[in-house]
């Protein structure tokens, strides 16, 4: 081995390990404030039940509070965010620690009790809790009504490390409504619990699927070639919109027999279900037809590219509209490898997409 070898691969073990202690340190910094947000939370909710008139008590607490931290220790403490420090004991006091979730993802954080158990804080909570995302994450999850919508939130970007930008992204575009609403009961129950679990073709799927990132108006006035040239430039959030476990094979994937080409307009796979999925992109209204060359895509994907090991080809035909009659009727009954979804390039609203799905069932 020369020595330039030598240096460059020492230079990227030490550069890993620097890059890998960095961010355990703000993982660990992140986690030990929110902790020591939530115990002044504790300790302000427990001050204000001892005024008489708790409400104005309360506020002349937080005025005068604010006031003697900002002289003490600076910014960050201003009536709002120790309304917010007041909130985030108030919300997760009584939560189930997400210990499982942080292990399966191999993050460590500290727990409320670990932190203070040495500095002489008593009277701690009942619950042992692990922050691991940042203060503007949990700032954000806490405005979350839905208690259940709020912990599928918390846990889906402990999960997949989501940024505050791709948490505001997936809840504007109602990830967990479009989840919920394709689930019954029991599946609900399990989106809160243990977030998205992909156990079958079916549980990849998205109706609608929102490509607000794309640019395009909400208009026939692209084409398919133009919508898939854009999901190329963009295919990062692409795949976040997909979900779990893509990844990118092939654009315009052409096949041949019988001296016929073919062109697929996007191939991926997903390493959870071991399966290709393929997606063709239709402008306007979805036809039968769209729906029988998808059958034959997969086919064909199933009968020459697929290996033993792996499971049966997903086919996906996103269109702008679509009749459920003309879906039912030209797929057979079982059905587990053909699904036809719309997409939105504008952002709807919560209750547009409520209304969106329900007309689609």
């Amino acid at each position: 081995m020369s020595k330039d070898l030598h240096n460059k691969i020492l230079f990227q073990q030490v550069a890993e390990l620097l890059q890998n202690a960095r961010q355990q340190v703000l993982r660990t910094v992140n986690s030990t404030m929110v902790c020591t947000y939530f115990e002044i939370g504790r300790m302000i909710v427990e001050e204000e039940q001892s005024g008489k008139d708790r409400a104005e008590y309360g506020k002349q607490v937080l005025k005068g509070l604010s006031q003697q931290l900002t002289n003490e220790f600076g910014k960050g403490f201003s009536v709002d965010n120790l309304q917010n420090m007041r909130n985030l004991y108030l919300t997760y006091s009584n939560y189930e620690t997400l210990s499982s979730i942080s292990e399966d993802v191999n993050i460590k954080s500290e727990t409320v009790s670990s932190i203070f158990k040495n500095e002489g804080v008593t009277e701690l909570p009942k619950v042992t809790l692990n922050f691991i995302l940042t203060w503007s994450h949990y700032i954000f999850l806490m405005n979350i009504e839905d208690a259940r919508e709020r912990k599928f939130y918390e846990i889906e970007s402990i999960k997949y490390r989501w940024s505050l930008r791709e948490l505001k992204r997936q809840y504007d575009s109602a990830l967990y409504t479009r989840l919920a609403l394709s689930r019954d009961k029991e599946g609900i129950l399990k989106l809160s619990e243990q977030g998205q679990i992909i156990e079958k073709p079916k549980d990849v799927i998205k109706d609608p699927y929102i490509l607000e990132f794309l640019g395009l108006p909400e208009l026939h006035q692209y084409s398919e070639s133009e919508l898939e040239e854009e999901i190329i430039n963009k295919l990062e959030h692409f795949l976040l919109e997909l979900g779990h476990g893509f990844t990118f094979v092939a654009r315009q994937q052409r096949i041949t027999f019988d001296d016929k080409h073919f062109r697929i307009d996007l191939v991926f796979y997903n390493r959870v279900l071991k399966s290709f999925v393929l997606i063709d992109l239709k402008i306007g209204e979805l036809k039968h037809q769209d729906l029988g060359q998808m059958q034959m895509y997969v086919n064909y994907y199933d009968r020459e590219m697929r290996l033993e090991d792996e499971n049966k080809t997903i086919g996906i035909v996103l269109c702008q509209n679509k009749s459920d009659l003309v879906v039912e009727y030209t797929l057979p009954e079982n059905n587990e490898q053909i699904f036809a979804s719309k997409y939105k390039t504008v952002l709807p609203s919560k209750e547009e997409l409520i209304k969106l799905i329900s007309e689609s069932k």
